[in-house]
């Protein structure tokens, strides 16, 4: 009974002591750009010489969490130097060559190139814990949460070249929501009026598995193959188990094993906010 009494003015004084703080909320734009991080293979840099004997052979890596970040920030001090932070924002991909190659065609000597490009965004969400301590004008903080990405989706497009032969394809591919962590260290610089400059690092530990992909653009020599092209080569549909999938029905997409895309990032931020 004595430790539940202690317990409960402990957490009353808690609690007065929150509420004795001034609340401080504050919000800011912020923009900057995300390095990927954890970058895998998705293809390779395939180069011949004259004689069709192999020159280049190396693996491109890729990360969905490279581009441009734009976003939005609140925090909410809910006592001095510890607060609630949401940060909701849009990752705007950068396009990437995930495959490219070059091959002399040995039946008429003529070269062939093909190139494949990818290109991810996604909108998240990050609720986050905010520590803060002000130091002459200066307000260093760090935060650590959850994040969370919204309706990611690839561009991806592959191109053939040949002498007298070209062809285009282009899909999209979507992903579950992707679910992961993050953490930013930085420093706000107190302005007039409630007005803050901030910079800051944010790390984002995230990936997506593939759910979905569907061609959306099929051409040769210019000319439109995609109406005539059966459902089961035109969409994916990605599972944990694809036994379920029946080759013999071109009326239905096909169904293959999921894959996971990461995109960690390490981002370099910038902007301006109000505390009030």
């Amino acid at each position: 009974m004595k430790k539940l009494l202690w317990l409960v003015i402990g957490c009353m004084s808690l609690a007065s002591f929150a509420m004795a703080q001034k609340p401080r909320f504050s919000i800011r734009p912020i923009i900057g750009y995300g390095l990927g991080l954890g970058r895998e293979a998705r293809g390779t840099d395939y180069d011949e010489n004259t004689e069709g004997e192999q020159i280049k052979n190396k693996n491109l890596y890729y990360s969905a969490g490279q581009g441009i970040k734009l976003g939005l920030c609140a925090a909410y001090s809910i006592f001095d130097g510890v607060g609630v932070g949401a940060d909701i924002g849009y990752s705007m991909g950068l396009t990437s060559e995930v495959a490219k190659d070059r091959y002399l065609n040995t039946w008429d000597s003529t070269w062939a190139t093909s190139t494949t490009k990818t290109k991810t965004s996604y909108i998240f969400f990050s609720p986050s814990a905010v520590f803060e301590k002000g130091i002459m004008g200066m307000i260093p903080f760090c935060g650590f949460g959850l994040t969370f990405a919204l309706a990611p989706k690839s561009v991806r497009t592959y191109e053939y070249s040949a002498t007298g032969y070209k062809v285009v394809r282009e899909g999209e591919h979507t992903y579950k929501l992707g679910m992961g962590s993050c953490g930013v260290v930085g420093v706000k610089y107190a302005l007039m009026g409630g007005l803050e400059l901030t910079g800051e690092l944010r790390v984002d530990q995230l990936s997506f598995k593939a759910s979905h992909r569907k061609l959306t653009k099929y051409t040769e020599n210019g000319i439109d193959r995609l109406a005539d092209t059966p459902t089961r080569y035109k969409e994916i549909e990605y599972r944990e188990d694809d036994t379920e999938d029946n080759w013999h029905d071109e009326s239905k997409p096909e169904i293959a094993n999921t894959f996971v895309v990461p995109a960690n990032s390490l981002s370099i931020r910038v902007g301006v906010g109000y505390s009030f």
